[in-house]
């Protein structure tokens, strides 16, 4: 019975080493059938192929050429997507862009206005003050509303706010 008990020991405390083993067994038969492939088969109905060479075959056709054939004159700017984080008016028959820079009035506080221009704030102006080729004319607080002359055109601007 002692020699039972002592057989059942080891064999629990051996028993990684016992996986061990039989994993590694596997893997080498694995790796032996990769290696040493078994030959392939031969089916037994089909008869084998005639030797024939492409210069015995009297209709053979010309070969492919070596370059692709030209694309047709397609629009590829329908296949691409739009970031989805942008807006793009062109490309949507949008309404068009002003020829002249954009200018917003953004606020009137204090006989002073600050206005928006190609999407930059411009300080607290008074009138009199030029900004990007601008000239305030006139700040109205009660209407709130500005009179803005342009340097380059000379046309002068009624912004309001909305």
């Amino acid at each position: 019975m002692d020699k039972l008990i002592k057989f059942g020991k080891w064999v629990w405390f051996a028993k990684e080493r016992a996986v061990l083993g039989v994993v590694l067994l596997v893997l080498c038969f694995s790796v032996y059938r990769v290696v040493f492939p078994p030959p392939p088969e031969a089916p037994a109905d089909v008869p084998p192929a005639p030797s024939t060479s492409v210069a015995e075959i009297e209709d053979v056709p010309p070969p492919p050429p070596d370059y692709p054939a030209p694309y047709p004159q397609m629009e590829f700017r329908d296949m691409v997507r739009a970031n989805p984080w942008s807006w793009d008016d062109s490309r949507r028959g949008g309404p068009a862009q002003p020829e002249g820079p954009d200018v917003e009035l953004d606020r009137i506080m204090m006989n002073r206005v600050r206005l928006i221009i190609d999407g930059q704030r411009s300080r607290l102006l008074k009138e009199g003050d030029t900004f990007e080729g601008y000239t305030v004319v006139s700040v109205d607080e009660t209407a709130q509303s500005c009179v803005l002359e342009s340097a380059e055109t000379g046309e002068t601007l009624q912004l309001s706010e909305e």
